[in-house]
């Protein structure tokens, strides 16, 4: 995926970006209202395998919506090991620590693979 910022301008790419932003299942789910507000200062991003959209105790600045990847979500245990705790395609977004548990999760969000339409 190629990634360029975008807002709604009426023209005729309009159609094929809100087509992009779709290919997730949250997304898909909102009005084009709700959808247009929600991501006027949204870009498509290229990811490679083994990228991190989440970093364990960082703070959260940015929502990420999967398209066309799955992200393995990974916490730390008390010992000090790592250990997957759940996998997330275009059907979600990895944001459960940050709604319900903190604003800075103990989690790390890194691409699994791509292309997993």
């Amino acid at each position: 995926m190629a990634g360029q910022a975008r807002a709604g301008t009426g023209d005729d790419n309009d159609a094929a970006w809100e087509s992009t932003l779709r290919a997730n299942a949250i997304l898909a789910g909102l009005s084009s209202h709700d959808l247009t507000k929600l991501t006027k200062d949204a870009e498509v991003i290229d990811l490679e395998v083994r990228d991190s959209v989440y970093v364990a105790e960082e703070h959260i600045r940015e929502v990420c919506f999967p398209i066309d990847s799955v992200l393995s979500i990974v916490t730390e245990m008390r010992e000090g090991g790592t250990i997957e705790v759940g996998t997330i395609g275009r059907e979600g977004v990895p944001l459960f620590h940050y709604f319900w548990v903190r604003r800075r999760p103990r989690i790390t969000a890194t691409v699994r693979s791509r292309d997993a339409r």
